[in-house]
């Protein structure tokens, strides 16, 4: 009586565990008995299961392992064994688990069944995969991030107004001379290092994107404490938040190369129109003014060819002598001319302006 009392004991114990629970046969590992949760856990019915072998279910690449482990254990070489493993589940999906497997043996010392308490892990497995696939992305993010000119940064403005600087890659400390610890909570450091000509316009250009939920683009100097002034471009997606503030996420790059190369053009174009000009006012002028039109005309072209001397020479009919109408010398500002050239005294006033 008492046997069969602990009999029923086992039996509402096994069928009701809130893990999977199996019995298999010691030689063959044919499924002998299971409970609702292995099925559940496998996908197959308790019918299905006792006409397979649980290497059946076993993903093949965990089989032979498995299964050898297995026979240690009945074998008596080993009293039990623990490990992760998996199971093809009927629909074909996987199911992670933690095995752990004893064996019960007769008063003979023979194994009669195994023993298995089956805890389903597949929860975990997928977390940790989620998260060992986000630390593999942030890693590559950051290899591409640091290897970029600029930087990639988020930009928050709150309800509030204030603002700050969540996130910034790898480079913003040499890229604004601010360490990114000052920026998590105020965005101050940063702002006051914007050059003050810009400060107003920056101000701007942020709340016109603010108000419309418009991508930001707009560009700027920075007064960087070691680098000097250099301009910046940059351009973010804003995008609103639950609290109300609003995340901007974005690139800002260096510019100052084409910046400077766009002003260099413009000045050429600015004084070409100058030169233009002053050979129109050459065609026109009278012979009393001819000297002061070839005198604008010239320190127009000593600027836009960026040279020390610029001068103006005519040859006499037959070749004999040269004559200076007109000399600037740009870095003194000064006007010569009226310089009336032999042949033979060429070579050697020229060498005196080299």
């Amino acid at each position: 009586e008492a046997l069969r009392a602990r009999e029923e004991e086992f039996r509402a114990m096994f069928e009701l565990a809130s893990i999977g629970m199996a019995q298999a046969d010691p030689h063959t590992g044919r499924l002998l008995r299971v409970n609702r949760k292995f099925c559940a856990i496998t996908g197959y019915s308790a019918e299905e299961l006792l006409r397979l072998r649980f290497p059946e279910i076993t993903h093949p690449d965990d089989r032979a392992k498995d299964w050898e482990s297995f026979l240690q254990v009945m074998q008596g070489r080993t009293p039990e064994y623990r490990a992760e493993k998996r199971y093809m589940r009927q629909d074909r999906a996987i199911a992670w688990v933690n095995v752990n497997v004893t064996v019960i043996r007769d008063p003979a010392g023979q194994p009669v069944h195994s023993l298995a308490a089956i805890e389903d892990i597949s929860e975990r497995k997928l977390a940790e995969r989620a998260v060992r696939e986000k630390l593999e992305l942030r890693e590559r993010l950051a290899k591409i991030t640091a290897a970029m000119p600029g930087i990639i940064y988020a930009f928050r403005l709150r309800a509030d107004g204030s603002a700050c600087i969540p996130y910034a890659s790898p480079t913003f400390q040499d890229f604004y001379g601010v360490r990114t610890e000052e920026v998590l909570e105020d965005a101050s450091p940063v702002f006051n290092l914007i050059h003050p000509e810009d400060q107003a316009d920056v101000a701007a250009s942020i709340t016109a994107s603010a108000r419309a939920m418009s991508p930001w683009r707009h560009e700027f100097r920075i007064n960087h404490p070691k680098k000097g002034c250099f301009w910046i471009e940059g351009q973010s997606i804003p995008e609103r938040e639950p609290d109300g503030s609003i995340l901007w996420y974005g690139l800002m790059s260096d510019v100052t190369v084409r910046k400077e190369a766009q002003a260099a053009e413009r000045r050429k174009q600015e004084s070409k129109i100058r030169h233009q000009t002053a050979l129109l006012k050459l065609t026109v002028q009278p012979k009393t003014k001819f000297a002061e039109a070839l005198k604008e005309i010239l320190r127009t072209d000593a600027q836009t060819l960026g040279v020390g001397r610029v001068s103006y020479w005519r040859l006499s009919p037959d070749a004999s002598a040269i004559t200076c109408e007109a000399l600037f010398v740009v870095q003194e500002d000064r006007w010569l001319g009226g310089i009336e050239l032999r042949r033979v005294d060429y070579p050697r006033y020229f060498e005196t302006l080299a």
